[in-house]
C-alpha cells in the first residue's frame, strides 16, 4: 500500500493523494503568478499585495487539503475532516453500491474518488485516493464478511 495509506489493527487509514494535492497546488501558484504579473503591468501595489497573499494562501492551501481522513473499520467505514467535531458512521449493512470514478487530473495523478452510495440514498464520496481499485475492493470483501 501507498504512504497515504496505512493499516493498524485491522483498521485502514486512507488520506488525500499527495501527488493530486501537489498538481492542484502547482496549477493554483502558476495562476497566482500570472495574475500578479498582469495586475502589476497596470495597477504595481495591487499585483505585488496580490503575490504576497498568493505565497501566503499557497501553502495554507496545500495544507488545508490534507485534512481529511477516511477510516475502514470492522464494523463500517467513517469519514473524518479535521476542524469540525462530526464524522460520518456508515455501518456496512447500510452500504447499497460502491463506484470508483476518476476525473482527469485525477487520473493523470493515478488516484480517483470512491462514491458510496447508502441505503438512504445520500452518497458519500471519498475524493482524490489512490489506489482506488484496491480500497473499493477491500470494502466490498468487508461487506461481504458482515453480509
Amino acid at each position: 500500500m501507498r504512504d497515504s495509506i496505512n493499516e493498524v489493527n485491522g483498521v485502514i487509514r486512507i488520506t488525500p493523494s499527495k501527488k493530486y494535492r501537489g498538481v492542484c497546488i502547482a496549477i493554483m501558484a502558476i495562476v497566482v503568478a500570472i495574475m500578479s504579473v498582469l495586475f502589476a503591468l497596470v495597477y504595481p501595489y495591487v499585483g505585488l499585495l496580490f503575490a504576497i497573499i498568493g505565497v501566503l494562501l499557497v501553502p495554507l492551501g496545500y495544507w488545508l487539503s490534507g485534512l481529511r481522513f477516511y477510516y475502514i473499520r470492522d464494523d463500517g467505514l467513517i469519514t473524518k475532516k479535521l476542524f469540525t467535531s462530526a464524522s460520518v458512521s456508515t455501518p456496512f449493512r447500510n452500504i447499497g453500491e460502491i463506484e470508483e470514478a476518476a476525473g482527469v487530473l485525477e487520473a493523470l495523478c493515478d488516484c480517483g474518488t470512491i462514491i458510496i452510495r447508502t441505503s438512504s440514498g445520500k452518497p458519500i464520496s471519498w475524493d482524490h485516493i489512490e489506489d482506488t481499485e484496491q480500497i473499493a475492493h477491500e470494502i466490498r470483501s468487508r461487506i461481504g464478511k458482515v453480509g
